[in-house]
């Protein structure tokens, strides 16, 4: 797996490529601790070129949801398809989670800041 990090002032976009899965969710929960220390407030995660998730990487979405959750704080999920769109559809969490298009979730966040 790797992850690029697109720095805006308001947010940063993830793009994961590769798979979300046990081996990787610690890198993915490391990264997004190093993000907060840096008092971040939104993120996107784009997954446009991920390949594949699996339990450990939901769990890990799941757990950084929770370090997002209050009214100063967002996280977007973008560009969910093939296995990855299944699982999360599979387990309902598409209604647990803010899944949009990039564009939406980047107004959404300006309009924060405006």
């Amino acid at each position: 797996m790797e992850i690029k990090i697109n720095k805006f002032p308001f947010y940063y976009i993830l793009n994961i490529n590769g798979e979300l899965d046990f081996l990787n969710s610690f890198k993915f929960k490391d990264l997004i601790n190093s993000i907060i220390q840096e008092n971040i407030n939104n993120i996107i995660i784009d997954f446009k070129d991920l390949s594949f998730i699996d339990s450990s990487g939901i769990g890990a979405l799941i757990k950084t949801s929770f370090k997002f959750d209050s009214p100063d704080k967002s996280l977007w999920l973008v560009n969910f398809h093939g296995q990855a769109e299944k699982t999360i559809n599979l387990t309902r969490l598409n209604e647990y989670f803010s899944i949009t298009t990039l564009d939406d979730a980047i107004a959404k966040i300006n309009a924060n800041y405006n």
